[in-house]
Order: structure tokens, then sequence, then C-alpha cells
């Protein structure tokens, strides 16, 4: 960024940097994309944008709790590192009525979605398996593109 007025915008199949005035660039959002509301009722959300259309996001905030539909305008990228997942379970008991047992599969056949700078970002899958160290085994749904 130059300053408030104007902006250094890239273009990588040029390879050209042009100075553009500000108000002339906005922001693109994609489903998988992490941003905070900066504006309106729930200013201070942090979440995963889950459907675009038009000028409006579905956001689900980090804890899952809630959904919002808000405007393109009431939200910034967000670089906030938080992970929101299968953790190493401490201590428990190996061994129920049935035999050993994985404190995980609690999370199989739960919904996931890649996030993130990776070149799946937005695809969406099934949880498959899980390991109690952790792990977790997903298939991802075919996207014909």
């Amino acid at each position: 960024m130059i300053d408030d007025i104007e902006v250094v915008v890239y273009l990588p199949s040029q390879d050209l940097a042009e100075n553009m005035p500000k108000n002339n660039v906005r922001a693109s959002y994609s489903v998988g994309d992490q941003v905070k509301i900066v504006d309106g009722q729930h200013s201070g959300l942090l979440g995963w944008v889950v459907a675009v259309s038009s000028s409006m996001l579905r956001i689900v905030n980090i804890e899952g709790q809630i959904e919002v539909n808000v405007s393109v305008t009431e939200v910034a990228f967000s670089s906030a590192t938080h992970i929101v997942g299968l953790q190493p379970r401490g201590e428990y008991s190996k061994w129920g009525k049935l035999g050993e047992r994985n404190p995980n599969d609690v999370y199989i056949g739960k919904r996931v979605m890649i996030i993130g700078s990776h070149q799946l970002k937005g695809y969406k899958g099934g949880i498959k398996t899980t390991t109690p160290e952790g792990d977790a085994f997903v298939e991802l749904d075919a996207c014909l593109q």
C-alpha cells in the first residue's frame, strides 16, 4: 500500500505493478476466506466465508455457533490464526465395553471445508476416519470444472 489514497496492484501475468486510486480497488471474497466483520450488528465477529452472492456474504464464525449474512462492505480479510479441528487427546480410557476406542470417532461423518492459502481452498468433503493422535482422513467432494 502506498498511502490512504493509492495502492499498488501487482499483475503477475504482466509482471507489472501499477499505482491505482484506492477507491477503484475492491476485495473479491471466495468461499473459504477468513474474514472479520468490521461494521454493523456483528462487528468483531471472526469467521469463514461459506457462500458468496453478489454483494452479500454468508459467514460462519470460528466457533461454528452462528451463521450471519453481511454485506461485503462490512467485512475485511483476516489473517488471525485460528485452528479449529481435531486435537490430540490427552489421557483417555483406551478400552471400553467393546475394546479399544478412538475418542476422535465423534468427528466421523462431519462435513469440513479446506481453508487458508492452499490449492484446494474452498473444497468440501467428509471425515471418513480419525486417529487418537488427532489426524483426520477426509474424502473430498468431486467438482466438475
